[in-house]
């Protein structure tokens, strides 16, 4: 009777045991919730409403301490070039505060390749003193001409795992954005239509990888493709979208053809926002039942700053004091067309040219308004101008100007001493076999379609145009006691 009752408690043992192994985990609360930053563009530091990376990794740390098996950080791109401190790294900075936080993918963006192709690749090549990611960094649509296939640096998905679900993430870039990048920087690459790459990683993932959950982070606003995505289903099915390069702010639901919509978020720029999508998980069959889509602004959200995540920062002491050299005071207040048009004035005047050309996208908004009276830093000019274009110039027939003229496409602002509308210079008329010094950009002058390579005498300065903007601050306070008196 003892032998045949210890074999019953041995049995239901054994049960009990077999039960736990096959209980999803305890901390699994049915729920995914994908916290997103997109187009932070290496602010830092706390601003209006720019809360800080401090402040807002302190927040995602705390939600992935709270909800270990439930939380998912991913990064929409553009991370790096945007401000003085995290240009002057190269990034680095950034991804020191990303690996902290505990990021668990990044899509790689088109000012990911400001510093060319080995501004990407230092973040994987195992050198630790120039800065190694944690995370990977995704693409599955860059096309290498030269190898006929994806490029090397690009990783297409991650899978990533959170209680009894596995979650596979993939990354695109914009179709159209290499426009967006130094042209000899991509020549060799061309990025490849988004939608194809979804649905064919997409089908990888649920067949070859076992996974439950697929999220795409796009560099690129995916509206035009949303409702194809939310017409996808089985082996194609994507059950969120993360969005960013275009700096909106938004956040909503695409109903498709299946039962549960499709979220999709964008969270505008330098850390305002974090996006939030939650999908709630059907814990027997593993799929999506419910989702919401939001944006949290980080200046209510993220109240309080991280101890170790302010070290980091403070270890870069060195460039943030470089930032925040004082130049002068404001002698007015400026917007970012007037801005705009001062720069392209002052690579006139520096060039001692006779024309000025600079892109609108060049001189970025995050810089202004500039208020009269206001300090003027070295930080300041780099984050109305953070990239590292070089001065060029060329001698254009009056014909090959007014060419360019005609063929703006890139809302090219002109020295203030050209009249557009009426094709003169200094009043007179631009006359078509006349020679003109033009400075402008490398960004510019490698867009083919002003084919600036039929011009005379053409030279590379390598001169940083942000430098230009430094000396002609420097030379107005000097001269006047004020920035733009």
């Amino acid at each position: 009777m003892k032998k045949i009752i210890y074999l019953i408690l041995l049995i239901i043992i054994g049960f009990s045991i077999g039960g736990c192994i096959n209980t999803p985990n305890e901390d699994f609360n049915n729920k995914i919730i994908i916290y997103s930053l997109n187009d932070l563009h290496g602010a830092i530091f706390e601003d209006g409403q720019e809360a800080g990376m401090s402040k807002i990794g302190d927040f995602l740390i705390k939600q992935k301490e709270k909800y270990p098996d439930s939380v998912v950080i991913l990064s929409a791109g553009d991370m790096f070039q945007g401000t003085a401190v995290s240009s002057l790294t190269k990034g680095k900075i950034v991804v020191d505060l990303m690996n902290e936080i505990g990021f668990d993918a990044m899509t790689i963006g088109n000012h990911e390749f400001d510093w060319g192709i080995e501004g990407i690749t230092r973040f994987m090549d195992g050198d630790d003193e120039n800065g190694e990611a944690n995370f990977p960094l995704l693409s599955a649509n860059i096309y290498q001409k030269s190898k006929n296939d994806l490029a090397d640096f690009a990783t297409p998905y991650t899978v990533i795992e959170r209680g009894p679900l596995r979650i596979g993430i993939i990354g695109t870039l914009g179709e159209s954005q290499t426009n967006d990048i130094l042209a000899s920087i991509v020549a060799d690459y061309q990025f490849t239509d988004q939608l194809t790459a979804i649905k064919n990683y997409t089908k990888i993932l649920r067949t070859e990888e076992n996974c439950d959950i697929v999220i795409v982070s796009s560099h690129s606003d995916t509206k035009a493709i949303n409702q194809s995505l939310a017409n996808l289903d089985g082996d194609y099915k994507v059950d969120a979208v993360l969005n960013g390069h275009t700096h909106y702010y938004y956040a909503g639901e695409e109903h498709g053809t299946r039962s549960v919509p499709l979220p999709y978020v964008q969270s505008g720029n330098n850390g305002k926002y974090i996006g939030k999508i939650v999908l709630d998980i059907d814990p027997e069959t593993k799929q999506v039942t419910d989702v919401s889509a939001s944006n949290l602004a980080t200046t209510t959200y993220c109240r309080s700053e991280n101890s170790k995540l302010t070290q980091i920062i403070n270890q870069y002491q060195d460039v943030i004091t470089q930032a925040n050299q004082v130049l002068g005071v404001a002698g007015k207040t400026l917007n970012r067309t007037e801005g705009t048009q001062w720069a392209a004035d002052t690579i006139r005047k520096h060039a001692d040219a006779d024309v000025g050309i600079v892109n609108g996208g060049g001189i970025r908004s995050a810089a202004f308004p500039i208020s009269k009276d206001s300090t003027v830093t070295f930080g300041t000019i780099f984050k109305m101008m953070p990239f590292e274009n070089i001065v060029m110039k060329v001698q254009l027939t009056g014909a090959q100007l007014k060419s360019v003229i005609d063929l703006n496409r890139d809302s090219l602002f002109f020295s203030a001493n050209i009249n557009v509308l009426n094709k003169t210079i200094n009043n007179q008329p631009i006359a078509d076999d006349q020679l003109y010094l033009v400075a402008t950009i490398d960004y510019v002058f490698e867009k083919q379609v002003y084919n600036f390579y039929a011009g005379q005498n053409i030279v590379n300065t390598n001169i940083l145009f942000r430098d230009y903007l430094v000396n002609e601050v420097l030379a107005s306070v000097q001269e006047t006691g004020k920035w733009l008196s």
